[in-house]
């Protein structure tokens, strides 16, 4: 415990809503004070200045009060292993604090140590920044940011970055792998955002707006993929000596409270998006499956370079005897995805 304790030290942690919370038809907060700061953001494209980002941050720390309520009714052991807090408060301040947080973390860490991924995989990373706090503002404020035009689809778009001054250093494998999943987890909360607008855009036969929706939800499939291959950007040893004999007993990401309500939001939404869709929407469906198979088999690749044949520490608790290969579970969870969301299924499955 005490290279974690190292390792916190270097990587700040972030603030993250309970996913519940965050999805109330009502935020509270100072919507008026914060505006700024996303549009800030937004307006960054895929230019990000990382000064500009700390200065944002530490001007939030100065509202440090409105987030102080911390939840407890939470155990999530996932949270805590990757440097996140769960709290209640100012809605507005904590979805803007955890995303340049988590943006800070992975920036620097992409800056300051070696990496192995392709360029078009670390521009998909930074364009995630100006995504996110455009569809958290749009979600929180109702109204749309101006900022970017509709057909933009930040993949395609070029990006600068500001480089680092300070040298490549690899610290630790467990530090990368903490920036990867803050990054990974601030992608699912977006998700999340999404599926709420794009139910309700849906409902009201908004389909421009739904198009959009669908479509940022597919290119948050890929960044969430991204994200879990900048995590994993170490080889096998590094992986196994000093991040996974770490991990508790039992360790699993399938126990992360964002996870659980993405599969729920997606349950809903299958009649009405997915199993059937309406012709004005169903080109940006396909797109959405097709990023979401692309993000499985991402995953399901790190898993094989990582334990190849070998269970999953999850799998390795249920089934001491015989687990249960971790490449076959993902393969079947892709499985039960396509199937909970196929216009054919007789029954949602979890």
């Amino acid at each position: 415990m005490e290279l974690l304790s190292t390792i916190e030290e270097s990587l700040p942690g972030i603030l993250l809503c309970l996913p519940e919370t965050l999805l109330n038809e009502d935020p509270k907060g100072d919507r008026d004070r914060y505006r700024p700061f996303y549009k800030d953001l937004i307006k960054m494209k895929g230019n990000i200045d990382l000064v500009r980002l700390k200065e944002i941050k530490e001007e939030l720390l100065n509202n440090e009060a409105s987030f102080t309520q911390h939840d407890t009714s939470i155990k999530n052991i996932q949270d805590w292993w990757f440097g996140t807090r769960r709290v209640y408060g100012d809605t507005f301040l904590i979805v803007l604090y955890g995303l340049v947080s988590a943006y800070i973390n992975a920036l620097t860490d992409l800056a300051s140590q070696d990496h192995h991924l392709d360029e078009d995989k670390v521009d998909v990373i930074y364009a995630g920044l100006y995504q996110m706090a455009e569809t958290s503002y749009e979600f929180l404020y109702q109204e749309p940011s101006d900022l970017l035009p509709e057909n933009y689809f930040s993949k395609n778009s070029s990006t600068t970055r500001n480089k680092a001054e300070n040298s490549k250093t690899i610290l630790h494998p467990m530090h990368r792998w903490r920036a990867g999943h803050q990054l990974f987890f601030t992608s699912i909360q977006t998700l999340n955002i999404l599926f709420t607008m794009i139910r309700k855009t849906v409902d009201n036969k908004e389909w421009g707006l739904a198009n959009k929706y669908i479509r940022k939800s597919a290119f948050f499939m890929g960044m969430s993929a991204r994200s879990i291959e900048y995590a994993s950007n170490y080889d096998r040893d590094q992986y196994h000596s000093q991040v996974r004999s770490l991990m508790p007993q039992g360790f699993s990401g399938l126990m992360l409270a964002d996870h659980t309500l993405l599969i729920n939001l997606l349950k809903k939404l299958k009649e009405k998006v997915f199993s059937n869709p309406p012709e004005q929407i169903r080109e940006s469906v396909a797109m959405y499956l097709e990023a979401m198979e692309e993000c499985y088999d991402a995953h399901n690749l790190i898993c094989e370079s990582f334990v190849n044949t070998g269970a999953s520490l999850r799998d390795l608790q249920i089934a001491k005897d015989n687990p249960p290969p971790a490449i076959e579970v993902l393969d079947k969870f892709k499985e039960r995805r396509k199937k909970m969301l196929s216009r054919n299924a007789q029954q949602e499955m979890d």
